[in-house]
């Protein structure tokens, strides 16, 4: 991630903390997100959610490196198998509604 994206997330959650401990509610943070962005599927349990991982994640790693590759190759991994079972079955129905016209 680009240093960048890091100071807009750290800000974004820097006045997601002082909003809340202001006393607004997440609805109206998500309200105060929808006007500036113009994303009107921005809702309170997303800022709730941000907020919650936000304030963990600025105090330790959430999930570590090695762990993470490992997590990413088993991803990777299923999909190609779901790719390879879905191609399979469509060649599957290609040759059974090929096997039906021809009989």
């Amino acid at each position: 991630m680009s240093i960048v994206n890091d100071k807009l997330l750290a800000d974004n959650l820097k006045r997601i903390n002082d909003l809340h401990k202001a006393g607004l509610s997440y609805e109206t943070i998500a309200s105060a997100s929808r006007d500036r962005t113009g994303d009107s599927s921005i809702n309170q349990e997303e800022i709730g959610a941000f907020h919650k991982i936000g304030n963990i994640a600025n105090k330790k790693m959430l999930i570590k490196a090695k762990p993470s590759k490992k997590l990413i190759q088993f991803a990777e991994a299923a999909n190609a198998v779901a790719a390879s079972v879905v191609t399979d079955a469509k060649e599957t129905s290609k040759q059974v509604n090929q096997e039906n016209t021809d009989a």
